[in-house]
């Protein structure tokens, strides 16, 4: 979680990439931090990142370059995600209520790093 918050800090400015990227808000850092809260003892700890787009914070999960599934949480329940195991790819647009990592997430870790 210190990660989470120090990466928030670092982006809590507008501008933050030396253009026009939006700040972390609040609700987004909360919105990950329960998601990482809610993640099984058993999951490793994400790789986490910003969008300078849309401010919102990506969780990445990967065993290689060609294994890789990302989270994008914004300020709504809805995350999109998305993952890559070799040629296989696949998207979703999960809801996460704030207590219960939705299944597709899950699997997608699953995916590649099991």
């Amino acid at each position: 979680m210190s990660e989470l918050y120090e990466l928030a800090d670092e982006h809590a400015e507008p501008g933050w990439d030396g253009a026009e990227a939006p700040a972390v808000s609040e609700a987004v850092l909360k919105r990950a931090a329960e998601m990482i809260a809610a993640l099984p003892s058993s999951v490793p700890n994400p790789e986490l990142g910003v969008d300078p787009d849309d401010g919102a914070i990506a969780l990445e999960w990967s065993s290689g370059s060609h294994r890789v599934f990302s989270v994008s949480v914004g300020e709504t329940q809805r995350m999109a995600c998305a993952g890559i195991d070799g040629t296989d790819v696949w998207h979703n647009v999960s809801r996460f209520d704030g207590a219960t990592v939705p299944p597709f997430v899950l699997q997608g870790i699953q995916k590649v790093i099991g």
